[in-house]
This record gives C-alpha cells, sequence and structure tokens, in this order.
C-alpha cells in the first residue's frame, strides 16, 4: 500500500513537473530571432567556424526561443557591403522576426574573443550586447562559451522587456475615460507604467467622439501623449461638408459646360430654308445667359472646392496626437517631439 502511494506521488511530481516545463518554455518561446551569419576574424579552422556558427543557433534554442537562420537568412545578405540598420530591419520583416542576432568570433592560437550582438526590428540598432573571452580554448570549451553566450544575450532581452516605461496621457478636453488594451484606466490626465511593445489607448467622453491610437512604449522610456478629441456635433458637420463640396463642383462643371455651349452658338441663324446667298435675318442671341451659366457653375465649383479643401485641412490638423518622448541612450537620454500644429 505504501509503495503504491509512493509510485503515484511520484507520478503526480512528474507530471506537475512535465507542466510547469511547457509552460515555462511556452513563455520564452514568444520573441522569434532571426540569427545572421557569423563573422570571422583570425585564421580560424572551418571546425570552429562550424560549431560558433552552430552554438548561437542552438544556444537560442535552449532557451525555448524561436530560431530562424540558415540559408533562408543568407540569400536575404546584402552582397556588397555591411547590413546595416535598415538592412537588418528589411530582414527582420521578411523573417517576421522581432530581434535580429549577430556574432564576430577573433580567434588566434586557441584564443577566442566571441562578441555577440542583438537588434530589435523596428530600429536594427544593436542595443543589447555579450562579449566573452576563451583562454587555450578547446573545442569543447568554445561550444560552451558560445551556448552561455547565447543564453545570456536572451536573458538580457528578457530583463530589458520587463522593464516598464512612464506615459503620460493627456486629452483635450481633459477628463476623458481611458482604456489601454481594452483596460479601464480612470480619466486623463493620467500616468501610466506600461511593458514594452504596442498598445491600442482609447480615450472617451461624452459629446465627442472616441480618440485612438497604437502606441509603441520602450523599455525605460518616459513618453507624454496627447489625444484631441473631437465633439459629436462637429464631426457630423464634417461629414455634410464633403456631400456639399462634391456636389457643387458637380453641378458647377455641368453649369460652364452649359455656358460654353451657349456662348459658341451664340450669333447662329436660326432660319430652316433661305435662298442662296441671302442672310438669315433671325440669329441667336445667347452670349449673356452662356456668360450667366458658365460665371454660376464657375462660382458653384469654386464654393465645392473650398468645401473640400477646408475640410482636408481640418482633418490633417487633427490627425495624430503630439508626443513627447524621454529615450535612453547609451550615453545618456534623447529628447524626440513629434506630431503637427
Amino acid at each position: 500500500m505504501l509503495l503504491k502511494r509512493f509510485n503515484h506521488i511520484l507520478l503526480s511530481g512528474a507530471a506537475l513537473g512535465i507542466i510547469l516545463s511547457t509552460a515555462l518554455t511556452a513563455q520564452a518561446a514568444d520573441l522569434t530571432f532571426g540569427v545572421m551569419p557569423v563573422v570571422f576574424d583570425g585564421d580560424l579552422t572551418p571546425a570552429v567556424k562550424s560549431i560558433c556558427t552552430q552554438r548561437l543557433a542552438l544556444g537560442l534554442k535552449a532557451t525555448g526561443a524561436i530560431v530562424k537562420d540558415g540559408p533562408r537568412v543568407t540569400k536575404l545578405m546584402p552582397t556588397e557591403g555591411a547590413c546595416d540598420d535598415v538592412c537588418r530591419q528589411k530582414i527582420a520583416a521578411a523573417l517576421q522576426a522581432q530581434y535580429i542576432v549577430g556574432a564576430t568570433v577573433k580567434g588566434e592560437d586557441r584564443f577566442y574573443e566571441l562578441h555577440l550582438w542583438l537588434a530589435d526590428a523596428e530600429s536594427g540598432k544593436a542595443s543589447v550586447q555579450v562579449k566573452r573571452t576563451c583562454h587555450v580554448c578547446s573545442l569543447t570549451a568554445l561550444a560552451r562559451s558560445m551556448d552561455l553566450a547565447a543564453s545570456a544575450l536572451r536573458a538580457k532581452v528578457k530583463t530589458e522587456r520587463a522593464v516598464p516605461g512612464d506615459v503620460t496621457v493627456e486629452t483635450a478636453p481633459a477628463a476623458a475615460m481611458l482604456e489601454v488594451d481594452g483596460q479601464p484606466m480612470g480619466q486623463t490626465p493620467t500616468k501610466l507604467k506600461l511593458l514594452p511593445g504596442k498598445h491600442e489607448i482609447v480615450a472617451k467622453l461624452e459629446g465627442y467622439l472616441a480618440a485612438r491610437k497604437t502606441l509603441t512604449v520602450i523599455a525605460g522610456s518616459e513618453e507624454t501623449v496627447t489625444l484631441n478629441l473631437v465633439a459629436e456635433a462637429k464631426a457630423r458637420r464634417s461629414k455634410v461638408r464633403p456631400i456639399l463640396g462634391w456636389t457643387g463642383i458637380a453641378l458647377g462643371a455641368a453649369s460652364m459646360v452649359t455656358g460654353i455651349v451657349l456662348m459658341v452658338m451664340d450669333g447662329e441663324g436660326t432660319c430652316e430654308s433661305a435662298w442662296p446667298g441671302e442672310d438669315c435675318p433671325e440669329r441667336l442671341n445667347t452670349l449673356p445667359l452662356g456668360a450667366a451659366f458658365f460665371g454660376t457653375g464657375a462660382a458653384l465649383s469654386g464654393v465645392g472646392a473650398y468645401l473640400l479643401l477646408s475640410e482636408s485641412v481640418t482633418k490633417v490638423a487633427r490627425s495624430d496626437s503630439r508626443r513627447l518622448s524621454l529615450v535612453p541612450l547609451r550615453q545618456g537620454v534623447g529628447l524626440s517631439f513629434w506630431g503637427s500644429f
């Protein structure tokens, strides 16, 4: 009986371990890494190059991350010159990866220096770096060093992603109800701590249309976002204005064409038959009427164009919210201010 219970406990513990392991692996696999070909410096043997290339990918896979490497990455590399920030952005987009990983290996007389870097897909800039050295290094020790360096790189990404950014949300007018990713966050103005990544911000206020903005938060950054709310009555007027504008342009064009036709017909004879060489005593006098039609059409077209142009200017004026950002850099912080005025 005791042995049977002990076996049940062991089975339960094993099942729990499998569940926890699966959960941890799934959590780690939320990121996709594109691995660029390793750059080698020095007189390195083919065996060393092969181990470094393989172990860079295996070290990332050991953390549960999704890794895309090999020929599908090599064919995306430029044929001439180094791969710059824009190049990394394009490779990340093609691979649908959040990060691009690269490495440089310098070696001589069994002394190796490993330099691993990581660039995010949005900027393409190498922001996370890991360096390792291996003295009097065998192939086994070199493989282990690359494994540890790749795992350390993944760990730094995980730590950096966990650092929230400070986001201050303001609205014009104030006291709007705020939602972030569908969750209520109180009234504006308010200061939020949001995890790095994209977030959907919605501001709602009675009598106004809801204002929406997709915000990408950078780890450790400080940002101020202003959402401009548009009154519902003003929004209704803005819907009518384009209709009136296009209607005015259409009627104006038709009136102008009619006016031109009438002015061209002015002075033509109306006689059905006349003796040869005899002028028709009855002539059309359509010039004044044609001029009136043409002038009315020009006025209608001008009013219609004004309505359309004024609506376009209004949309541009309120199209985007102003955004002030403090972004941490390697040697201090960077300040960016973006928006429309």
